[in-house]
């Protein structure tokens, strides 16, 4: 199967996908980083860590752990506010961390996941801002409604749905896809 793959070129690809999808994509391997910058931060001790002892697979898992230094409004992050950089955190996702997973310097796997976060292009980023203006594409609630109530037949005029917007993980794959 990854033969016949790789022969016809099978990509995931969107025009704009959705945050969830986003959240989703498996982090090592990603269609949308940035290889250069990747491999300037590949080998630092804090990615190893990210990978073997947090046992991070997608990029929501990163992002929980690049936002858990950063300060919440109203919230800063807990017990200890200037936890980046020490090697041993009060707060008690890091002390769970260190005890449960044997993570021996949380400071570094916070940096670490934020500089894995700015090797995302853009569009492959979910912190990042989405300006694709599908919020203005889509169909009203009644008008869906109508589609659904009176189904299809010849004589039934369809109202088209602009949306596209990638909203299920299935539907990104493509065959003879170009590597953009």
């Amino acid at each position: 199967m990854i033969k016949t793959a790789k022969k016809y070129n099978l990509q995931f690809t969107g025009l704009s996908i959705s945050n969830d999808i986003l959240l989703q994509m498996p982090i090592w391997g990603h269609r949308g980083v940035n290889q250069g910058r990747f491999a300037k931060i590949r080998k630092k001790h804090g990615i190893k860590c990210l990978r073997e002892n947090h046992k991070t697979t997608t990029v929501q898992s990163i992002i929980r752990i690049a936002q858990r230094a950063t300060t919440v409004p109203g919230k800063p992050h807990r017990i200890n506010p200037s936890g980046i950089g020490r090697k041993i955190c009060g707060c008690p996702p890091c002390r769970r961390d260190r005890v449960e997973l044997g993570c021996k310097h949380n400071g570094r796997c916070v940096e670490a996941a934020k500089a894995l976060l700015d090797c995302l292009y853009p569009k492959w980023n979910p912190l990042t801002p989405r300006c694709d203006h599908c919020e203005y594409t889509t169909l009203e609630d009644e008008e869906q409604e109508r589609i659904v109530d009176v189904g299809y037949d010849k004589e039934t005029a369809l109202t088209f749905d602009p949306s596209f917007r990638l909203t299920d993980f299935a539907h990104g794959f493509r065959i003879f896809a170009s590597e953009e």
